[in-house]
């Protein structure tokens, strides 16, 4: 890539140097030769743990401040909706038995009680969701702060990193978009990993109360098996979301310098050859959101298989604890209904919980492939700070 302008070849003529030099194409190369070495470079691992920390500490406001008491009371916000989760699971049992036994009554009773839950839990969803943007907005605003005071300190980070920019590709980009990305899905995430391990330990006692150890490990056994193909099908995402925004990055910025070289090129002539390299940056980056599609597929294709097994899982766990024990031989056809509608209605709220964090898989997977390129930035200044000062 560089400006236009003339200069005097071998034998005297003016040669021609357009604005954007065309790429050389090689022969043979899959997409993750295409791709250089930073398709196989970032995964969902314990780097991208570290990165999400480093994040969370620059993000996070201090203890007593206004923000602090808000991020408190979103977390705080978590309990009222698993409270009124956990009376999803334990009134169908009772408007069942109304219903069994034919007691008009005691089913309207049920309806308005099971109404006002319901109610209830539309205005603490609300409220969550809220809470959940506002207080991303507010860790944006910290992040981003945080890098502009970093990018264009003294030191001349904004100037060194363009000289390496092999290192560190758009740093504009990376401000002003990855920051957006990364600290609304760290908000998400934490919110949805919160909610759903509470859950967890709520249902799983009452699970193994009502239903035994057993049940309760075919159940932990049978998420312990997708959260490990789930780690298989996120990492090659998150390395195609990290290349990704540095595709569409250098296609915005090469169209940028299009713009600023417009003069140039219509002086030279280099139309084509600049039309030809911006279309090889378009064919790299369509290339690698193609390969991000299938593996994004497959993905949402094995949760999706999840999530309907979840029927399946809990009529079997509650199938084998009426036909094993005895107890329930002796319940009359309402009690029975009630105990059955119960009993697989709080196994399904374990595996919904189990759920949550399975379906947010693909959140997570473009979670960590800003949160890698914000780390990498940030890992880059760090090193540029101690050449400083050495």
């Amino acid at each position: 890539f560089t400006m236009a302008g003339s200069r005097r070849g071998e034998y005297g003529r003016e040669e021609r140097i357009p604005v954007l030099q065309k790429p050389k194409k090689g022969k043979g190369k899959d997409i993750d030769g295409e791709l250089g070495v930073e398709y196989t470079q970032y995964g969902f691992d314990m780097q991208f743990l570290r990165r999400c920390r480093r994040i969370y500490q620059i993000a996070l406001p201090p203890l007593m401040s206004g923000e602090a008491a808000l991020v408190a009371l979103l977390l705080f916000m978590i309990f009222p909706p698993m409270i009124t989760q956990f009376l999803f699971a334990i009134l169908p049992g009772w408007t069942m038995k109304t219903l069994v036994s034919r007691n008009l009554p005691g089913f309207i009773y049920t309806i308005c009680i099971t109404s006002a839950v319901a109610a209830l839990d539309c205005i603490m969803g609300g409220l969550n969701f809220f809470l959940s943007l506002y207080i991303s907005v507010r860790f944006r605003r910290r992040l981003t702060y945080h890098m502009h005071d970093r990018y264009l300190s003294t030191k001349q980070f904004y100037y060194r990193m363009t000289l390496s920019a092999n290192n560190v590709d758009n740093p504009d980009q990376r401000i002003q978009n990855d920051s957006a990305q990364v600290t609304v899905g760290l908000v998400t995430i934490l919110c949805i990993i919160a909610s759903a391990m509470l859950q967890i330990g709520v249902y799983t006692c009452y699970v193994v109360v009502t239903v035994g150890w057993k049940g309760t490990a075919i159940i932990y056994l049978y998420y312990f098996i997708t959260s490990v193909v789930n780690q298989t099908l996120m990492s090659p995402i998150v390395a195609l979301t990290y290349n990704q925004d540095r595709l569409e990055g250098n296609f915005r910025f090469h169209h940028a310098r299009v713009r600023t070289g417009a003069e140039a090129i219509a002086f030279t002539g280099g139309e084509e050859e600049t039309k030809a390299a911006l279309n090889e940056d378009f064919r790299r980056a369509l290339r690698n959101q193609t390969a991000q599609i299938f593996r994004q597929s497959y993905l949402n294709l094995f949760t999706g298989f999840i999530g309907n097994g979840n029927a399946m899982l809990g009529y079997s766990v509650a199938a084998i604890t009426v036909f094993t024990n005895p107890t329930y031989a002796a319940y009359s056809a309402a009690d029975l209904a009630e105990a059955i509608t119960q009993l697989t209605s709080v196994v399904g709220g374990l595996t919904g919980s189990f759920s949550a964090l399975v379906n947010a898989a693909p959140l997570a997977s473009s979670l960590a492939g800003n949160a890698s390129r914000i780390g990498q930035m940030l890992e880059h200044m760090d090193s540029l700070d101690e050449e400083h000062e050495i």
